[in-house]
């Protein structure tokens, strides 16, 4: 009994260990091309969506160039340039040209039916320490102001012919009045020059606030509106900007 007992459970042993090798066998081995394609195809995918991703972020960074991150930048309703500095740059005076010109346009410009104002340009006096564009500020209030038609600008301010639009223009005068070599029925003459019936002029003024965690910085710039006939101040505003940077410490 023991001897066909064993020889049933070595029977079945031996066929369940046939099975197994036989179905091992039986498996379809994988194809050593259609594998090297397969990864092939994938390294392309990756290289692509890659290629695809540098492509938006390079056009994210056109758009938005990549934002300072240890400071911001305050004005009024928390606009976000690209770079924040101590310093005042190009966005800065944009700020200040677009709140002023606007004033002016809405509060400061009275010109008759007949005749539109004629504004001429006095000095900005600047109380800070930082280099200041006065000019460029003025010149684009100019022509902020210009492209709305309600005034008009005069170049002739340096009585003193010593530069500037004022030296080009009193220059280009005597040339023609009195050189002999301009046709004098062409010829422009002296004393014919508009007055300016205003004057803007202004100031510029900062102010710093150093903490260990942060410097903040405020610029200011002042422009009046000076009436020449009676000297009246007709119209004053002020443009802010405050810019907060982390110190790093």
């Amino acid at each position: 009994m023991d001897s066909l007992r064993r020889f049933f459970i070595s029977s079945a042993f031996v066929g369940c260990a046939l099975c197994a090798a036989s179905c091992y066998t039986s498996a379809p081995s994988p194809d050593p091309a259609l594998a090297a394609q397969a990864q092939v195809d994938a390294q392309a995918a990756a290289q692509a969506a890659a290629q695809a991703q540098a492509a938006a972020n390079a056009k994210l960074a056109a758009l938005n160039p990549a934002p300072n991150p240890t400071g911001n930048y305050v004005y009024d309703n928390e606009e976000t340039p690209s770079l924040v500095t101590d310093k005042v740059d190009f966005y800065d005076y944009d700020l200040f040209v677009g709140k002023i010109a606007k004033s002016m346009v809405e509060n400061g410009l009275h010109g008759s039916k007949n005749k539109k104002p004629v504004i001429a340009f006095g000095p900005i006096k600047n109380n800070s320490p930082v280099a200041l564009q006065d000019r460029m500020i003025m010149t684009d209030i100019r022509n902020a102001i210009l492209r709305t038609g309600l005034a008009s600008f005069t170049g002739a301010t340096d009585e003193m012919m010593k530069g500037g639009e004022s030296g080009t223009l009193y220059k280009q005068l005597a040339f023609q009045s009195e050189s002999g070599l301009v046709d004098p029925a062409t010829a422009a003459k002296f004393g014919k020059i508009v007055g300016a019936d205003y004057v803007l002029y202004g100031a510029f003024y900062d102010q710093s606030v150093v903490t260990p965690q942060v410097k903040e910085v405020t610029f200011k710039i002042q422009l009046d509106l000076l009436e020449v006939e009676t000297g009246l101040v007709i119209w004053g505003d002020s443009a802010r900007v405050k810019k907060r940077l982390s110190t790093g410490n």
